[in-house]
């Protein structure tokens, strides 16, 4: 028979006792008990205690974010472990089911082949063949070794020196069933530069031969050395010079590993995604209310779903340069994502460690440095990648870092990039010390798996375990499974869960107040 209550009057039964004061900072990062100092937060008018003397002004509603709540502020300390060694322990599975994996690479050493000419003016060729290769390959690429004579006498001291090797190849291909050789390479000519240094036995390996798409089964080669022995006969080195040719492939076990964990990632990626935008749909409908981790976290749970190459069973069996420039830019924008997201968290936090007691503000200001090197690292990581594929496909012979003048350039810039990214980050968290350390617990957690993903996803991208040929399957499942079990705890962290009041009232919208994670009377 009770009067219904007004909206934004205060309720009949007062808990100002029952809770604690909190800061209302917008981040989520700084949510947290404030236990009789706010969390950190200095500023004037940063606590709030419901029904108490002392109030902060009320939030608008660029503040409605903040008095939603997500999972990570309900979990006890139990809790909080328990997710920090899920981490880490998917983390060692992932390593652990990768060491126990398939080899990648086989490397097949041909027949060599000495050369005696009678001076330096003679040019010697070498005709190989390679049978039974499948899509299931994925590539294969040749490479040449000159193995260092003696100098002439067998006396007195090796130098070091280098020179360029001319190079004419000739390659025919031939499907399975059929009679008759394509003919795909007709007497491309390159210059290949090999360093010997002054105590190796064999020179620098250089690739005569690469083949990034495998669409037949045998192929047949010629590769014809011009002058091969000049360089040597100039060093004092008499006739007679031992080349060695070798294969490198993937093995056909360790693709289908690779089709295998791409999928499954590919499959709880999407089902997490879907998940978390139901929920994060049905408790906050409107886009406005959810914070701004949530919304990230959404970003980056879509994003990686294509980071996990769904289309990478059809570029192996279909391979063509469309299917690995889509793969290719899906990879380049999921990570280029995470490293935009740490950036504005970190950059969030060190303005919220200012002082300032209105939530920082996210203009163009904010965005357009961060935008403008993320962008830069992005574009010329596609260019590279998407020139190279289209140069091998028109040329097998072709090969970037002889054959291209600005390639060296354009790595080093890419590397300029990620080092002016890192020491970014550096400052960001010196700066951000001061709140750094009254963070609540759990969020300390989530900083800490973000700063560990972020040192190992750097290596990752300085190593190459995201681009090219993958050394080994430890290195794809590890630094793969990286991002997938990061994302996912992330999504765990931030998900969405209903307000206390909410719950009692049953009301469709949760009223605005100074308390992080409560309802309640405003006012």
């Amino acid at each position: 028979g009770a009067a219904p209550r007004t909206r934004g009057a205060p309720r009949a039964h007062n808990r100002a006792q029952d809770r604690p004061v909190t800061c209302f900072r917008r981040s989520s990062w700084r949510a947290g008990p404030c236990g009789g100092r706010c969390g950190g937060c200095q500023g004037r008018g940063d606590c709030s205690s419901a029904g108490g003397a002392s109030r902060a002004r009320a939030p608008g509603p660029a503040m409605e974010a903040a008095t939603r709540t997500v999972l990570l502020e309900k979990l006890h300390k139990r809790h909080v472990l328990c997710t920090v060694v899920s981490f880490f322990g998917l983390l060692l599975l992932c390593a652990t089911l990768g060491a126990m994996g398939p080899t990648a690479l086989n490397t097949a050493h041909g027949s060599g082949r000495t050369l005696r000419c009678a001076g330096a003016g003679c040019n010697a060729t070498w005709y190989g063949n390679l049978t039974s290769m499948s899509p299931l390959n994925q590539f294969l690429y040749l490479t040449a070794t000159v193995q260092r004579p003696k100098p002439a006498g067998g006396g007195g001291d090796e130098v070091g020196f280098s020179y360029h090797q001319e190079v004419i190849v000739s390659v025919w291909a031939r499907a399975e069933g059929e009679l008759d050789y394509t003919l795909l390479v007709d007497r491309e000519t390159h210059a290949r530069h090999v360093v010997c240094d002054h105590d190796a036995d064999a020179c620098s390996p250089f690739v005569v031969f690469a083949e990034p798409f495998l669409v037949y089964n045998n192929y047949s080669l010629a590769v014809e050395l011009v002058h091969p022995t000049a360089a040597f006969a100039t060093a004092g080195v008499l006739d007679g010079l031992h080349i060695d040719f070798e294969l490198t492939y993937v093995f056909r076990s360790y693709t289908q590993f690779e089709i295998g964990f791409k999928a499954a990632f590919f499959v709880v990626a999407v089902v997490l995604a879907a998940s978390f935008h139901y929920v994060l749909r049905k408790l906050h409908p409107r886009p406005e209310t959810r914070s701004y981790e949530q919304r990230w976290t959404l970003v980056l749970m879509v994003l990686l779903c294509g980071f996990n190459d769904p289309l990478f069973a059809l570029d192996v069996f279909v391979p063509s340069v469309a299917l690995a420039v889509v793969s290719a830019v899906m990879t380049t924008t999921f990570l280029s994502a995470v490293l935009l997201f740490w950036l504005c968290v970190l950059d969030v936090i060190r303005i919220s460690s200012s002082g300032a007691s209105a939530p920082p503000k996210r203009g163009w200001l904010f965005y357009a440095p961060k935008v403008l090197l993320i962008g830069a690292f992005w574009l010329c990581t596609m260019l590279i990648y998407v020139w190279t594929r289209m140069r091998e496909a028109e040329d097998p012979t072709y090969e970037a870092r002889e054959d291209e003048d600005g390639w060296t350039y354009a790595g080093v810039f890419v590397a300029a990039c990620v080092v002016a990214y890192v020491v970014w980050v550096v400052v960001l968290v010196c700066l951000a010390l001061r709140a750094l350390r009254v963070l609540a617990r759990p969020f300390r957690f989530v900083l800490l798996m973000s700063l560990v993903t972020m040192l190992l996803a750097i290596g990752g991208l300085l190593g190459g375990a995201y681009y090219g040929a993958v050394a080994s399957s430890t290195v794809f499942l590890t630094f793969y499974g990286l991002f997938n079990v990061y994302v996912w705890v992330l999504a765990f962290a931030y998900a969405p869960v209903p307000n206390d009041d909410d719950d009692e009232e049953g009301e469709a919208e949760a009223e605005l107040t100074g308390i992080v994670g409560g309802g309640g009377g405003g006012g």
